[in-house]
């Protein structure tokens, strides 16, 4: 997938200003639930109105802050992954036109088809994904847990217990999850390959009455791939429900733990509200790398077949130095000329 990433030097520029701007919305994120605590701390239970006037109007400054960040970063986010696309997406047709007969019938006609559009719609997807997300959430969940840490080093224990359940579960998923995507894209291809043999022989399949035996193949086709993304779905499918599972025995279990500190004196209130909310961020960060590794399967799927398609040298090429027509004789002989198809016993032509 690496030697695709070259078509992204255009983008730099754009780049370098989606992660700046990420970075700036992170620091908004980390720093309103420590203006929350202040609130809380110096503000409420103390009964201050004026100090939670000026904290709240800060508040609201640094949340519009992040929001116009968000928003900017979200934009060229989106145009940094659709110029790739196309740039990639030109890249690969100028490859194929120069293919030969034996390159196409290597490859397929509906596999390229494929290729050209379906995969690198999953690398365009998984290039914002990690634009949008997998910029931001190691730098949420680092600040979070420094943050976390500053706020109260003996609660912040509970997640020496649960992280590794989360990357222990993360791995399980995206190995099983990897070979079904491949099988998935090969499944893709040959529903593709049947249906546009169907639209392009569509009258030799009626002149010799073989419509129900191409709808039958059609079928079959089509309900391999089906029950193959059922799979994929079903495996994937497990990954929301037990990171919010996760996420919220976390939260109990710091609400339980932050109950008895503040108890025993040891933590005020507020503290505890920007330690959960440190928490979710967190949590919600694993979360979001977790929805990336999900995606990443299927894009290192693409990636593989894309880059087969431009490691193919053409066997047919274009002469460096043309020769010019007045050295034409018009004189055409063959001696020795024999022709084979690849893997035939014999030569068709000798």
């Amino acid at each position: 997938m690496a030697k695709l990433f070259r078509t992204l030097k255009p983008f730099r520029l754009s780049i370098a200003a989606t992660l700046t701007l990420t970075m700036l919305r992170v620091l908004t994120e980390l720093y309103l639930p420590t203006l929350t605590a202040a609130i809380v701390n110096n503000g409420v239970l103390r009964g201050d109105t004026a100090y939670i006037t000026a904290v709240g109007s800060r508040m609201l400054l640094v949340a519009a802050l992040g929001g116009i960040a968000s928003i900017a970063a979200n934009h060229q986010s989106a145009r940094v992954a659709a110029g790739f696309a196309r740039d990639l997406r030109e890249e690969v047709f100028s490859r194929v036109e120069n293919f030969s007969l034996h390159e196409f019938d290597k490859f397929g006609t509906a596999s390229l088809i494929t290729r050209t559009t379906n995969d690198i719609n999953q690398l365009q997807m998984a290039l914002l994904m990690g634009l949008r997300m997998m910029a931001m959430a190691p730098l949420m969940s680092i600040g979070g847990i420094i943050m976390a840490v500053s706020l109260d080093p003996t609660l912040s224990l509970i997640f020496v217990a649960v992280l590794p359940l989360l990357f222990v579960l993360i791995t399980l998923i995206g190995r099983r999850g990897l070979p079904l995507f491949q099988r998935m894209q090969v499944k893709l291809d040959n529903l593709n390959l049947i249906l546009r043999e169907g639209l392009t022989g569509i009258r030799v399949i009626r002149a010799f009455n073989r419509e129900d035996y191409e709808k039958e193949r059609f079928q079959r086709a089509n309900q391999d791939y089906t029950t193959c993304a059922i799979k994929v779905h079903q495996v994937m499918s497990l990954v929301l429900p037990a990171m919010m599972l996760l996420m919220n025995l976390t939260i109990i279990g710091i609400i339980w733990f932050g109950g008895l500190r503040i108890n025993g004196g040891y933590m005020q209130v507020g503290d505890l509200m920007a330690f959960i909310q440190y928490g979710m961020h967190i949590m919600f960060s694993l979360v979001a790398i977790s929805f990336m590794l999900v995606q990443l399967p299927r894009a290192a799927t693409s990636a593989r077949r894309i880059e087969e398609i431009l490691a193919t040298v053409p066997e047919i090429r274009d002469p460096q130095v043309p020769v010019s027509r007045k050295e034409w004789v018009g004189l055409v002989e063959f001696r020795g000329v024999t022709f084979s198809y690849p893997g035939a016993e014999r030569p068709a032509l000798s």
